[in-house]
């Protein structure tokens, strides 16, 4: 299961005069910008050596290359999930106090949360649960982080990965 979501704006690959982008197998249904980057890192992760069993780290790489790809064209933030991991990708964005395009593209903040479940005993009941959460803008007062322009994020069960 795939999940991509895109806050930008790709003007040129919707033009579709890119010779890099023309030999694309997957075809989006609809002409936004964010489709036809969906339909591409798709292309670019079936065209990875042995994509059905390649390593996060192999993930990593192809998502790097699309998104150094995707950031010549516009803002580029990205967050595509391939079911295992997730990847946030932060670039640029409209800046609400200058009116101008900037970064931070995104900002996280990391939680540490109690996760109280009632199916099973009292004395069982209290486990933790780390969460990382990640918005165009801060959503809250806490202290969210924000991303570095073309800054990295691989996630697995709440955690940061290191790679």
């Amino acid at each position: 299961m795939h999940t991509f979501a895109h806050n930008g704006n790709l003007v040129q690959i919707t033009k579709n005069h890119d010779a890099s982008f023309s030999g694309c197998v997957f075809q989006p249904i609809g002409e936004t910008d964010s489709e036809q980057a969906f339909s591409y890192l798709l292309s670019l992760l079936q065209q990875s050596p042995q994509q059905a069993t390649s390593t996060v780290e192999q993930r990593a790489q192809v998502f790097r290359q699309f998104c150094a790809e995707m950031r010549r064209l516009g803002p580029a933030n990205f967050i595509y999930s391939d079911g295992e991991f997730v990847f946030v990708h932060a670039h640029r964005r409209i800046q609400r106090e200058s009116g101008m395009i900037a970064p931070p593209g995104f900002w996280m903040l990391e939680r540490h949360c109690l996760n109280l479940n009632s199916s099973v005993d009292v004395e069982n009941r209290r486990t933790s649960r780390d969460v990382i959460l990640v918005a165009s803008v801060p959503l809250t007062q806490e202290a969210w982080i924000p991303l570095a322009e073309a800054e990295l994020l691989i996630l697995h069960k709440g955690k940061r990965l290191s790679i």
